[in-house]
């Protein structure tokens, strides 16, 4: 993990909240929950904390500026679509009353909970799939929340942009990468950051000559879509995509074109800790 995020997260979370949470809680952070009027609750090294300790609605507010530097309405598109980029890889998901304009939201008011997720590298964590039978294949990394999919999907990209192969980073929220230069995703990686996919996924193809288009969380039809027109191109893809695991997947219509794809499929488990493989498949 980059050694300035504690310092971020104690600018972020004002030093009471951050001395509550760091001297509480053991092992690497991973995921904050505030919530207005409740306990913090905190994912730290695979476990779940619970700190004894209520938030108030001053503290949401000062986290909120702390997060936009005092200029809150700045960045009421992003928090919209719920979520606020802090910088180094850190988002923050946002929940409260949608005031809406006809079918669009206009803002978001009465926030009431804020969830802090902190991205971090763990290298080494995909030797377990041979590079040799990788390359030339588009590889699928299933798993339900907390898994660890987003962390072995960094560090793939790592190793097969380290061979040489031109890797196009898709990262519209700004986690994957953690910003230009902050995560190793290796020598031969291109970033596009904070463009919805649809279009980052055409701009690369038509002016970045990827090997690879990589990409976290897929999620309804224009992405599969998309990632179907990529292959048709003649790029890789890999990506990653929320359930508990195959079968799962194979149950809904939707998800055929994820079987026209990919050919290798690698499924982890939260349990007994994240980043646990349950099985390889190489279709």
């Amino acid at each position: 993990m980059c050694t300035s995020i504690p310092i971020s997260m104690q600018r972020l979370l004002g030093s009471k909240l951050y001395t509550k949470i760091f001297d509480n809680v053991k092992g690497r952070v991973s995921e904050i929950r505030v919530r207005l009027n409740h306990k913090i609750f905190v994912s730290a090294g695979g476990k779940f904390f619970k700190i004894d300790y209520e938030v108030t609605k001053e503290q949401i507010d000062n986290i909120l500026c702390a997060a936009t530097n005092n200029s809150v309405y700045a960045l009421s598109d992003s928090m919209n679509n719920g979520y606020i980029n802090y910088g180094k890889g850190i988002r923050i998901g946002i929940a409260g009353e949608a005031v809406m304009d006809k079918d669009k939201i206009h803002s978001i008011k009465n926030i009431s909970s804020l969830v802090i997720r902190i991205p971090f590298e763990a290298k080494g964590c995909s030797d377990f799939l041979p590079t040799d039978r990788l390359v030339g294949r588009n590889v699928l990394i299933v798993s339900p929340p907390y898994g660890g999919k987003t962390t072995l999907l960094r560090d793939l990209t790592r190793r097969i942009s380290d061979t040489g192969k031109n890797m196009v980073v898709i990262d519209e929220r700004y986690e994957l990468a953690g910003g230009q230069g902050v995560l190793d995703l290796g020598e031969c990686t291109d970033i596009i950051q904070g463009m919805p996919k649809a279009m980052a996924y055409s701009n690369a193809v038509r002016a970045l000559n990827p090997s690879y288009i990589v990409t976290d969380e897929l999620m309804g039809e224009a992405d599969l879509a998309s990632i179907s027109d990529i292959k048709r191109c003649g790029i890789g893809v890999i990506a990653t995509i929320h359930a508990k695991n195959i079968a799962e997947l194979k149950k809904s219509k939707e998800n055929k074109q994820l079987f026209e794809v990919f050919n290798v499929f690698v499924t982890l488990s939260p349990e007994p800790r994240a980043g646990t493989v349950v099985e390889v498949v190489y279709a």
